[in-house]
């Protein structure tokens, strides 16, 4: 029953849950600081002491710092 009403959802609403994206002029920044040759966890602390925390009012893990990169 529970798997047929998030079917329901999913196809009224589209996906379900999931990150949340990471706003362009944020990407732009951490890649200005990798060409600049920062580290990951380098541009992870410059992004917090500039005031840029992700979603959950933290500085951003290393992980999400790469996908940043990535995309």
């Amino acid at each position: 029953m529970l798997v047929a009403k998030l079917r329901v959802a999913r196809e009224r609403k589209g996906k379900l849950g999931g990150r949340k994206p990471v706003p362009q002029p944020v990407k732009d920044r951490a890649r200005s600081l990798r060409n600049e040759g920062l580290t990951l966890r380098a541009i992870s602390a410059r992004l917090a002491a500039d005031g840029i925390l992700g979603p959950s009012g933290k500085p951003y893990f290393l992980r999400s710092v790469q996908l940043m990169l990535e995309d």
